[in-house]
């Protein structure tokens, strides 16, 4: 097909017809709505469930969807589109290797590198079952690394089991898809039953920790009065324990303003386009001032260098991950014999006898089967969705009909950006730097922001050509992440082939008047 016939087609067929439904779309909509609508009903789906079957423009959008995130992989992770040439060609990115700096360049390691399981060791040795378990750890992120810590200091061992890879930290690089896919849960291509939205999870020896942005916020009051609300026993959270957990978890974390211990002038180290919405924000709000909460993030950051990879994992020890920081600090502290950790090992199934967990079932890479017997104590710590769905695969809490997998909530992610005449480069310094909190609207939060590339390829509004023109202005845009708390209105849906493979999906029913706070 010639060129402008196919650019014509897919203008047609895939942005035209879409947005203006053709007679035929909608009919293909009618049928494919009717279909799903009896599928979810022979589930057992609610109402709100049924109005809300996929389409068939709606499985369109999201195949186009899918299938041009898999593009903007392969063409932004390409260093021959990053340089901005003299025709305008070229989305002007610079890696932080190739940046000019003022100041040394150092990874920082406090700690002796983990020691960790891989699948090869436990084929060389062997190791099919563990009998010496006592303390038995689902999960490597900030619940699991931390209560490992803790066990530890009370004289438990600990045995911890990871689904994701281990990388450490020296082998982390520039390579956006290389780390990716390494360090999330299906590449960060996890997306809902609905195919609405995309659930990013990081899953690698150390969770979520080692690729979030490392901002931490207290946790409201009206929060834990909100959960507290919910038991119908009466309270279930004592409020000044709780807060005491936090504030030893803060320090334990070093959590504090990157305006602290962090090189001078700070403007340098934060990204670009902050400077510019900090000066809007101040503007929008003059002369009221108690309107709004607006400062540097707080964050488990010592002395960030500025480099914009905290989503790929921080190469340079400033990041205090539990990959960085908790693990190999305890595991040096007690010995690897007290804290073992085996990595992509993926809990399956948890057997129960008298209200005591007796067997810990597990898929290790390559299809090994690897059985945990007789712990003392198992914690299931691998975050909300694998969690939930490990319980009730194991069917644990389903005779006192506990409400497990129900109540799920999210913070859903939409970015906004700004185009400005001259060039910001955002993408160079810290990726989050500044938050803003509006006091009448508690439901969410700003957060300035800028990603490498391919991730903002990934986040960046338009579709096809509209997109690519985008992308072409990537050096000349500042934007910023608006999070907002979903309504606990969503569920995991178990669901298991023959072959004991998992596949879970969760259905989100906020609508836009329902908001409300759920850190």
């Amino acid at each position: 097909m010639h060129p402008a016939a196919r650019a014509r087609f897919v203008d047609l067929r895939f942005k035209r017809e879409i947005v203006d439904t053709s007679a035929l779309y909608r009919f293909f909509d009618g049928v494919m709505r009717a279909i799903n609508r009896v599928l979810l009903r022979f589930t057992g789906r609610s109402g709100s469930e049924l109005d809300a079957a996929l389409s068939f423009t709606g499985m369109l959008e999201a195949m186009m969807r899918f299938n041009m995130q898999l593009t903007y992989l392969g063409y932004y992770n390409n260093p021959a589109v990053w340089p901005k040439r003299e025709d305008g060609s070229g989305i002007g990115y610079t890696p932080f290797s190739q940046r000019e700096k003022t100041f040394e360049v150092k990874p920082i390691r406090a700690h002796p590198p983990l020691t960790v399981m891989t699948p090869t060791i436990l084929d060389q040795e062997g190791i099919d079952v563990i009998d010496d378990a006592d303390v038995v750890i689902v999960g490597s992120g900030p619940g699991g690394a931390i209560l490992a810590e803790q066990m530890l200091e009370k004289g438990r061992r600990v045995l911890i089991l990871e689904k994701g890879l281990y990388v450490h930290p020296d082998d982390f690089s520039e390579h956006e898809v290389d780390m990716i896919s390494r360090l999330y849960s299906d590449g960060a291509l996890q997306i809902s039953q609905s195919l609405r939205f995309t659930i990013l999870q990081g899953s690698a020896v150390g969770g979520t920790s080692v690729v979030n942005n490392a901002v931490c916020f207290d946790t409201p009051q009206r929060v834990i009065d909100t959960w507290n609300a919910r038991s119908s026993s009466g309270k279930v959270i004592d409020d000044t324990a709780y807060f005491n957990s936090q504030q030893k978890v803060r320090a334990r974390m070093r959590i504090k303003k990157i305006a602290e211990g962090t090189r001078k002038p700070l403007d340098a180290v934060l990204n670009h386009g902050d400077s510019l919405i900090t000066s809007a924000v101040k503007s929008y709000f003059a002369g009221r001032e108690d309107a709004y909460e607006y400062d540097v993030v707080e964050a488990n950051i010592v002395d960030c260098l500025g480099c914009g990879y905290c989503n790929i994992g921080c190469k340079y020890g400033r990041k205090l991950s539990m990959l960085d920081e908790v693990l190999p600090a305890a595991q040096h502290k007690h010995g690897a014999d007290n804290m073992r950790i085996i990595s992509e090992a993926n809990v399956t199934q948890l057997t129960e006898s008298s209200g005591k967990i007796t067997e810990v079932h597990a898929v290790v890479a390559g299809g090994r089967k690897l059985l945990v017997r007789n712990p003392k104590t198992v914690v299931v710590s691998g975050g909300t969705i694998h969690s939930s769905w490990l319980l009730m695969q194991s069917g644990i809490g389903k005779a006192n009909k506990l409400p497990i997998g129900k109540g799920l909530c999210f913070n859903m992610g939409s970015p906004l950006h700004a185009l400005f005449d001259r060039k910001v480069t955002a993408y160079d310094g810290l990726q989050i730097a500044h938050y803003l909190k509006v006091h009448d609207h508690p439901g969410f939060v700003y957060e300035t922001w800028y990603n490498p590339p391919v991730a903002q390829a990934l986040t960046m509004p338009g579709w096809l050509d509209t997109h690519f023109r985008n992308m072409q202005n990537y050096d000349r845009i500042a934007a910023v992440g608006v999070l907002v708390g979903t309504e606990s209105n969503a569920h995991i849906v178990l669901r298991c082939s023959p072959a004991g493979r998992m596949s879970c999906s969760s259905r989100h029913k906020a609508t836009s008047t329902s908001w409300s706070t759920r850190w």
